[in-house]
């Protein structure tokens, strides 16, 4: 099913004919309408009742209401009005953006206009003031809002006409090999920037450090490839002088903490080591056209994934993660970091939303892992490179209450991240006594078996005292020590076991942070009560 838009040209041709009809007191209906905009812009498909609805809602905005009070007074020149009006209209249309005192501004240099045709004795007089723009915003409907995204550099016309090229190579690939990646910064200290309180609050200098963070995953929503995060640093303080393996984290530095072709071709190696473990399997990867993410003459040999670069200026409409998963991302952590401040809060704590690199990247990454796969798909069929199928009608309707409705899906997430309970503790669920039995076992089968003990270990009941003798109780830097020994084995075995990789990160996150939640703030005071 291909999806087909309107330009802002024909949608303001609509509103000006719905608004027709109204004055002339005709009904307004939505079939009828339709029926309209196709005969009259020659246009291939019918538009939909959903579109039809919006623009019938926003098409008061073309007529001056017949009633008049005191809350919105009769204009005191009709004319400058509906000159004004037009013009605001033709900035709509060229997508350019207007403040409050622009329109007022254009205002008066209309009135000027229009008074130098006149005798001095009959020119006209206009308030330029705060009150009369919200007069005037009153009687025209107008309303100051915020623009977000960059769908408006989207070229419609050229979207139509390279959309089937990515649509075919996507036909040819199953939805769980597509995959999609693209860079999100995230300012892990920043606090609210509204606030709730009877009297204005006084603003502060904002904390603007930065990670950035590579997302990927497939159409499906199953695969989601551990997040690559870039930060400032080689070694952050707060790593305790560990490196970021051992941490379980694909952590990358350089200046600017931002992403770089050199990075990325290292990434795209590793991610094309990631697909050659499931022998015959080929992925699509699909990417935009920043500069850090090279060309297609420059890329490096792989043997198993194909690059795919969207064509320019259509990404904010055709880039899945553009389209609701980066937008969904970065809520959800925000949501983690303020519960947490809300505890320093409780604390005593003065700067509450503070918060160190790896205590940031630990929320990221979990919020990551927890995002739920509809959310995904969902945005993969909305962006269109993906054959829109009945399975996926009543996904596609939901999308916008999914990305849109975050706050109760967000406070769950709050809760699994910030509290987490396990039946056992890591240094038990590390000290598994199968010793005899792993000697005999080969190097290939090696791996498998210790996931296996882990998750034994992690459903067993509690076994008895008297039964075996007692284990050798690891401290937590030995457990995060012993985990990393055990990750570097696993990595240098010439086919990684990726199910032990993503076991043995697990344990070093549900480590981390059983560590953060026993911590507590002090100061120098409490070190010379010792």
């Amino acid at each position: 099913m291909t999806r087909h838009y309107l330009t802002n040209k024909q949608k303001l041709s609509i509103q000006k004919e719905i608004a027709k009809r109204r004055r002339s007191l005709q009904s307004v209906r939505l079939d009828a309408i339709a029926l309209w905009a196709r005969s009259e812009h020659n246009l291939s498909f019918t538009p939909s009742k959903p579109v039809l609805s919006r623009l019938c809602s926003a098409s008061s905005s073309l007529v001056i209401p017949e009633n008049n009070s005191k809350k919105n007074p009769r204009p005191a020149q009709p004319a400058i009005e509906e000159k004004l009006i037009v013009w605001i209209n033709d900035q709509y249309i060229a997508l350019r953006c207007l403040t409050g005192q622009m329109v007022r501004d254009k205002g008066n240099r209309l009135l000027a206009e229009v008074n130098g045709l006149l005798p001095e004795h009959e020119r006209w007089t206009l308030k330029s003031t705060t009150g009369c723009l919200c007069n005037f915003q009153r009687r025209w409907n107008l309303k100051s809002s915020k623009i977000y995204g960059e769908a408006g550099d989207a070229d419609e016309e050229g979207l139509q006409r390279e959309l089937p090229v990515p649509r075919a190579l996507c036909a040819q690939y199953g939805r769980e090999d597509i995959f999609n990646a693209d860079e999100a910064g995230v300012n892990y200290c920043m606090p609210p920037d509204r606030t709730i309180s009877s009297q204005p609050l006084l603003g502060r200098k904002k904390d603007k450090k930065r990670l950035t963070s590579l997302v990927c995953a497939n159409a499906k929503g199953t695969e989601k490839i551990p997040l690559m995060i870039i930060g400032h640093a080689v070694r952050p303080k707060c790593f305790e002088k560990e490196y970021c393996a051992k941490l379980g984290f694909d952590y990358s530095s350089n200046k600017k903490a931002w992403m770089t072709m050199k990075l990325f071709f290292d990434w795209l190696l590793r991610f094309d080591a990631y697909v050659r473990q499931t022998p015959g399997r080929k992925f699509l990867l699909l990417l935009d056209n920043f500069s850090g993410h090279g060309t297609a003459g420059c890329l490096p040999p792989f043997s198993a994934v194909q690059v795919k670069y969207l064509p320019p200026n259509t990404t904010s409409k055709l880039q899945p993660m553009d389209a609701g998963i980066i937008a969904c991302l970065k809520p959800r952590y925000r949501s983690v970091q303020y519960n947490r401040a809300l505890g320093c809060l409780e604390d005593g704590a003065e700067n509450i939303c503070k918060i160190d690199q790896l205590t940031a990247m630990k929320y990221l990454c979990s919020v990551w892992d927890n995002l739920p796969v509809s959310i995904i798909e969902n945005c993969f069929v909305a962006s269109g490179l993906i054959e829109f199928t009945g399975n996926d009608e009543e996904s596609n309707r939901n999308l916008n209450t999914a990305v849109k409705g975050e706050n109760e899906a967000l406070e769950n997430v709050m809760e699994r991240v910030a509290r987490v309970h396990t039946r056992m503790s890591i240094p038990n669920i590390l000290n598994a006594d199968d010793s005899d039995i792993l000697e005999e076992i080969q190097e290939d089968d090696m791996a498998e078996m210790i996931v296996q003990d882990i998750m034994g270990a992690l459903a067993s009941p509690e076994r008895d005292e008297d039964d075996e003798p007692p284990l050798l109780q690891l401290s937590e830097s030995e457990s995060i020590k012993a985990i990393g020994v055990v990750m570097q084995l696993n990595e240098g075995q010439p086919e990684t076991n990726l199910r032990l990789q993503q076991e043995l990160r697990a344990l070093l996150r549900l480590q981390s942070r059983q560590s953060t939640n026993q911590m507590r703030e002090t100061n120098i005071d409490s070190f010379f009560k010792k």
